[in-house]
């Protein structure tokens, strides 16, 4: 008898710890049966940070007891393999994160509930990759402006320029281009530093769908060149003239332009760096008219200044 209850008491001791192991052995997805994983956006640009989310649990008794691992995939169009690796575990049901490979990325999300440890998996998330703006180069375009370019964006309607004074500073909207990959800055300071972005958006009917911003360019210095006029002009003889003008603030030297009519085409007659220059080889009674430009060298550039107002001068009979 004592046999047959020991017996017993043993079957009965090993079913009730067969019951209190099923939610270990219990296949997956059996309880966590409805988790999603979504993304904030459908596409982006490498080095965007992406939020990813867990949602839409279902079959869990205790939302607060579960722990979610993320893992993206990620891989290239075409391409017969993919990479991936499994991010930490953690109770938060959402994860950030930065975008570092081309084409696209699958974000999958794996929920356990730790009173059970049952899970489930999600359907993975779709997020196709867009490269950023590039190509961004700015340079001193004259004394009083900076011009920009940029390579397209194949999407893209329209750009927005960005401007700061430093390289990790706060950027500022300078100019929205609607066409084009060019801009000419002319609302720089003289003797600022700038930097640049270019920013891809995307106009649909009621919304605009702005895009990250590209590198900062290379920085660009605003240039301080002042005005200058022609002061004095009177022919020396029959083939010769000299003038006189204004000296410019910041220039390094002035272009002395010629033409024969008031309103023609200037051609250069010679870089002078000096503020006077006679000049011969004219022809007899004939009217010439001259403008002064001032420019200044910056490294192998020369950037100019704005032109004075024409002074006309008659050569001797």
């Amino acid at each position: 008898m004592n046999n047959i209850f020991k017996k017993s008491l043993a079957s009965l001791l090993c079913a009730l710890l067969l019951l209190s192991l099923l939610p270990l052995v219990a296949a997956p997805g059996q309880m966590v049966t409805g988790v999603s994983v979504m993304a904030d956006r459908t596409s982006a640009y490498v080095g965007d940070t992406v939020r990813f989310a867990a949602i839409h649990l279902v079959g869990v008794s205790n939302p607060d007891h579960v722990r979610y691992q993320f893992t993206p995939y990620m891989g290239s169009i075409g391409g017969s393999s993919m990479f991936h690796h499994e991010l930490g575990i953690s109770y938060n049901p959402t994860v950030d994160f930065k975008l570092w490979r081309t084409d696209y990325i699958f974000m999958q999300v794996q929920a356990t509930e730790i009173t059970t440890f049952v899970y489930g998996f999600s359907s993975p998330v779709w997020v196709r990759l867009r490269p950023a703006p590039t190509g961004v180069k700015a340079e001193t375009y004259s004394a009083t402006a900076i011009k920009l370019t940029w390579k397209a964006v194949p999407t893209a309607d329209m750009y927005e320029v960005q401007r700061a004074t430093s390289k990790t500073g706060s950027y500022t909207t300078v100019k929205k281009v609607y066409s084009g990959t060019t801009f000419i800055d002319t609302s720089r300071k003289p003797e600022v530093t700038y930097y640049y972005k270019v920013q891809a958006m995307v106009k649909r009917p009621g919304y605009t769908t702005y895009h990250p911003s590209s590198l900062p360019s290379s920085p660009v210095l605003g240039i301080a060149l002042g005005k200058t006029s022609i002061s004095r002009v009177s022919a020396l003889g029959r083939d010769r003239v000299t003038l006189g003008w204004a000296a410019a603030s910041g220039a390094t030297g002035y272009k002395l332009l010629r033409s024969r009519t008031a309103g023609g085409a200037y051609s250069l007659v010679k870089n002078v760096y000096g503020t006077s220059l006679t000049v011969t080889g004219l022809s007899p009674n004939t009217a010439y008219f001259y403008k002064v430009q001032p420019f200044k060298k910056v490294g192998t550039t020369s950037v100019l200044g704005p032109l004075s107002a024409y002074r006309s001068v008659r050569t001797l009979k």
